[in-house]
């Protein structure tokens, strides 16, 4: 049977307290109680500098007891070099109404962390006070110094890569140039006296030093890649227009039917590396046609949330799956010279161009039935 309870019973029961919760009287300031446990590290000082207040995150932080600290002005927490700029602050502070500056501190035992310090203006009983709050961001400023001095190791090894490149690329032309001017002499001068295997021997030589010639060539141009200083507005129509006029030649030639179907836009890019992307993509899909068939290439251009994606097709022989992510290394060929020619470094300027501007680049096809690459540039 349930037992009935009366109203005069549950007005005089009391409320139960957990034991683990600390009382706050009505009359005390609950701002206090968030001062004094503030996971920040704060300390509050008066015009002249000296330390009136602090929490107990500033007593973790510093290693000085309560009482401690307000023995203390603020300039004795701060290691030598950096009180000038604490008075720089002070006085900083008097034209503002709070500051962030980075400064660095010691603790009690004399270690040094640099810190994040955010001082405000207060009236507390009439008597101006600063309150500092303080972030400790030694080891942010560690990670940045590292990052940085990473940076600037990369960059020193890409400018002795650049010279190497250069310097090698140019002493390994000259002899090549050698060899091709004095077989071609060779071959004008001595014709009679060759024979059909002397002049099949001059052929070969020719043709294997015009080959690595295009090689060092190719591999300068895919050093300097990068090396535009500054982006540039460029509208894909012209863009797409002046491309035409460089590749009048190829277009009439193989009679190419090349169409753009996409979204006209204007963005920041690197225009020459651009352009150069665009020309190495066409220039393929002409080289690999199929035979007896003329080449028909479309561009789409659309504009993504965080991107501009563009597709360029052809009805060409197409790529193998298994061959997807070999294409776009550098010097490698999925057919032989003696077939297509070329030294298979087109895709892998393409890649980094791509790469230059913050994109991705990839391919969908099938043998037989052309090609479609999709890049992308970031806005």
């Amino acid at each position: 049977m349930m037992k009935k309870v009366s109203k005069n019973n549950t007005s005089d029961e009391k409320s139960v307290v957990p034991a683990d919760f600390q009382i706050i009287n009505e009359n005390e300031d609950i701002f206090k109680q968030m001062f004094k446990y503030s996971v920040i590290p704060t300390i509050i000082h008066d015009m002249e500098m000296r330390i009136i207040n602090v929490n107990d995150s500033a007593v973790d932080q510093f290693g000085y007891s309560y009482d401690e600290f307000l023995k203390k002005s603020i300039f004795e927490l701060h290691i030598p070099e950096e009180l000038e700029h604490s008075n720089e602050v002070l006085n900083e502070m008097k034209q503002k109404e709070k500051l962030s500056v980075e400064t660095s501190f010691k603790r009690k035992d004399g270690s040094v962390f640099v810190a994040e310090a955010t001082p405000c203006k207060f009236i507390i009983g009439n008597k101006p006070v600063i309150h500092v709050f303080i972030k400790d961001i030694t080891i942010r400023k560690k990670v940045e110094q590292d990052v940085e001095t990473y940076i600037k190791e990369i960059k020193n090894k890409n400018k002795e890569l650049e010279q190497f490149t250069y310097i090698t690329s140019h002493d390994l032309q000259e002899p090549l140039n050698s060899i091709i001017g004095w077989s071609s002499l060779l071959r004008e001068e001595e014709f009679e006296n060759l024979g059909a295997i002397g002049t099949q021997s001059i052929d070969i030589i020719e043709k294997s030093a015009k080959r690595m010639k295009n090689f060092i060539t190719s591999l300068l141009e895919y050093s300097k890649l990068g090396r535009e200083k500054e982006k540039s507005e460029v509208q894909v129509s012209e863009l797409l227009h002046n491309l035409t006029l460089d590749l009048s030649d190829l277009i009439q030639k193989q009679k190419v039917t090349l169409t753009f179907l996409g979204k006209d836009m204007k963005f920041d890019a690197y225009e020459s590396s651009l352009i150069q992307l665009f020309q190495n993509i066409i220039v393929n899909a002409v080289k690999y046609k199929k035979e007896d068939v003329l080449p028909v290439i479309e561009i789409k251009a659309e504009e993504l949330p965080d991107n501009y994606q563009f597709s360029i097709s052809d009805n060409g022989i197409g790529i193998a799956e298994e061959h997807y992510d070999k294409i776009f290394e550098i010097f490698q060929r999925l057919h032989t010279r003696d077939k297509i020619g070329g030294t298979g470094i087109g895709l892998s300027h393409c890649k980094k161009i791509v790469s230059m501007h913050g994109g991705t680049i990839w391919v969908d096809s099938e043998v037989g039935k052309g090609s479609t690459f999709y890049f992308t540039l970031s806005k």
